[in-house]
């Protein structure tokens, strides 16, 4: 009876207690992050991304580090274990991590099934067009390490995207590439190239799991789709500051979105309105960069300060303290139906 009163006990404090109150401290963080950056492209910055997904992945992560650590056996043998498992091994604390991981893993696999579903399509055929788009990519030394991950397809809707969670992939429409010239088509695919950079499908991925694991999640949706549009900006600096034309790009931002329009899915009018909003400013900023050197900052730093932080939460932190919020928690729960027998 104890064993199954800890882990509903236990789900119950990770996410309806943890979660929630890291949500509203990254929401905080987030709003003020927000509004200091200069530029938009900045916010779609990777501290900002770990501010999105870290309340729902650093808690479940270090449960499961901390049910794996208490499962040692003799764990509990020192003075700060509690008194009843003393010599023995935790089971009950390692199912409550296994626990939060299935339940992150299920939500992983809905949410790949849902975000993994590319439009119909299929491959171009008519084989110039896979050559010119070979030989655009050959011509610059970043698309050239690419150019096996660059598929010319027939598709609706969205004519240059990247898909693919593992090893990504770009996909250009054949209508698009038939759409500009070789300059524009550079900066497309060095746009796109930058979304394969940074492993974006399979971010966006973890960050669906993770606003759907959060009770609370909403308050972090509205940053997340900005975070998105900021990431496009972002990806727009990036392939400027790699070569591309800044007027160039800009001119198949409008193409795609001409050319993806002949089907377009059904959206309310606000979408509409709001999508070539963001066209207008995405081109504005090109038009800025026209003018003066387009910079990206060194991703260097955020990554290698990013994987400390979660080896030190995940790993250190539960050997280094006993894994005291579970032995508090075990201490609780024993308590509690020691009291409930008595009466």
């Amino acid at each position: 009876m104890s064993e199954l009163v800890f882990l509903i006990v236990g789900l119950v404090a990770l996410f309806g207690v943890s979660v929630p109150l890291f949500t509203i401290a990254s929401k905080a963080a987030l709003t003020l992050r927000r509004r200091r950056v200069d530029a938009l492209a900045d916010f779609g910055s990777t501290p900002n991304y770990l501010l999105i997904v870290g309340p729902v992945l650093l808690p479940v992560l270090w449960v499961l580090s901390a049910g794996l650590h208490q499962s040692e056996a003799g764990w509990f043998a020192g003075a700060t274990g509690a008194a009843h498992l003393a010599g023995q091994a935790c089971w009950n604390a390692l199912m409550l991590g296994v626990l939060a991981a299935l339940a992150a893993a299920v939500t992983l696999l809905r949410s790949r099934r849902r975000l993994g579903a590319a439009p119909e399509r299929k491959a171009c055929t008519h084989p110039d067009r896979a050559e010119r788009v070979a030989s655009v990519c050959e011509s610059h030394p970043v698309l050239a390490r690419l150019r096996r991950r660059v598929l010319v397809v027939d598709r609706d809707g969205d004519q240059a995207c990247t898909t693919g969670f593992i090893r990504p992939v770009i996909e250009v429409g054949c209508r698009l590439v038939d759409s500009l010239d070789d300059h524009a088509l550079q900066g497309a695919l060095l746009h796109e190239a930058e979304h394969v950079r940074g492993f974006d499908p399979l971010r966006y991925l973890v960050a669906s799991v993770a606003l759907s694991l959060n009770p609370v999640g909403w308050l972090l949706a509205g940053e997340f789709r900005r975070w998105r549009l900021a990431r496009e900006a972002r990806c727009d600096r990036g392939a400027v500051s790699r070569g591309a034309s800044p007027l160039s790009l800009a001119e198949a931002l409008v193409a795609a979105v001409r050319v993806g329009s002949a089907a377009p899915p059904a959206k309310p009018a606000l979408a509409h309105r709001a999508d070539g909003l963001f066209l207008q400013l995405r081109i504005q900023l090109l038009l800025g960069y026209a003018s003066s050197r387009a910079v990206v900052p060194s991703r260097v730093l955020p990554v290698l300060v990013s994987a400390i932080a979660i080896v030190l939460l995940t790993a250190w932190l539960p050997h280094a303290f006993a894994a005291w919020p579970l032995d508090g928690l075990h201490t609780f729960v024993d308590a509690t139906l020691a009291g409930k027998g008595q009466l």
